[in-house]
């Protein structure tokens, strides 16, 4: 059942001009509770940050790649936080490393997963009010389902970090200058949005409670890869040249900056998924759109949500 733009509140002021798309946002914002959604993902993402870092450690010693730590990762961290803060990580590391490869090989899968996993849940709250659909999967379907997309989404963060990290190197383009510069910033950029517009694809798509066409998901797609990209540019320059971790104020306010991080990069993404409802475009004049201005979308026999 289609819901026509000009029957929601908010939707049809979105194309009278920059002043009544942002009160049109605005609305959609209060009305959906975004703010409030974008806090718990953010909080689950959080929760799921240690568990999956110690995962990730007894991965590496499963697998001996302990040089990826001595080579690559400790002398990163070892540059940006204090002395004593360093000692304290490094003797986890080992720990996981050496001795705990099994425990946090599946408790820690276990941990991230769940945590991850309620991010996910939430997201599918959010997205069943911004497309004004009744939630109508069983407790098991929703879990099942926020298993899977945290799966497939954690995937595409872990490869989004790894082409980030090493894609220059790998293509030989780590020491280049110039030209050789500008294109080894291009190809990492340009592979790393690729991989999170995949990521946005799929939480758009099969997150709500009915499912959003893949010629649809690519509509707000670029604004939230872009602002991820930018607030995640923003967050590593402060780490490395901005941050100071030889006070508690400094790693303190580190502390700080990465909960704002997680925080506007949820907004980012509710943000970019509403602008997307209230732009998409139908195609031609139809019986139920006459001026075949943009509209929301939801399958036939979905339940819109009762307008206020």
């Amino acid at each position: 059942m289609a819901v026509s733009a000009h029957d929601r509140p908010g939707i049809a002021e979105a194309f009278r001009g920059p002043r009544a798309t942002v009160r049109a946002i605005a609305k959609a914002v209060d009305e959906h509770d975004i703010l409030t959604y974008a806090s718990a993902i953010a909080f689950q993402i959080l929760s799921g940050v240690v568990p999956f870092l110690l995962f990730g450690f007894a991965l590496i010693g499963f697998l001996n790649l302990d040089d990826v730590w001595l080579n690559e990762i400790a002398p990163t961290v070892k540059q940006s936080v204090s002395p004593d803060v360093y000692k304290v990580i490094a003797s986890a590391v080992d720990r996981v490393l050496h001795h705990q490869q099994a425990f946090w090989l599946t408790i820690g899968a276990a941990l991230t997963l769940w945590e991850v996993s309620g991010a996910v849940r939430a997201v599918m709250g959010v997205l069943d009010r911004i497309y004004g659909v009744e939630e109508d999967r069983t407790r098991r379907r929703r879990f099942l389902a926020s298993f899977e997309l945290s799966i497939a989404v954690g995937a595409c963060f872990i490869l989004t970090g790894a082409i980030l990290r090493f894609a220059p190197r790998v293509l030989g383009l780590a020491h280049a200058h110039g030209i050789g510069a500008m294109a080894a910033f291009a190809v990492r950029y340009g592979l790393a949005a690729g991989v999170l517009t995949v990521a946005v694809g799929l939480l758009v798509r099969h997150a709500p409670a009915c499912h959003q066409p893949w010629h649809w998901v690519s509509r707000g797609s670029l604004i939230i890869v872009g602002a991820w990209l930018a607030t995640s540019t923003a967050f590593g320059f402060y780490l490395v040249h901005v941050a100071e971790y030889g006070s508690i104020f400094g790693e303190l306010a580190s502390v700080f900056v990465l909960l704002s991080y997680m925080y506007m990069s949820a907004v980012a993404f509710l943000l970019g998924v509403q602008f997307d409802a209230m732009t998409r475009d139908e195609g031609p004049p139809t019986e139920d759109n006459a001026s075949g201005r943009p509209r929301l979308w939801t399958p036939e026999g979905a339940t819109p949500r009762p307008e206020k």
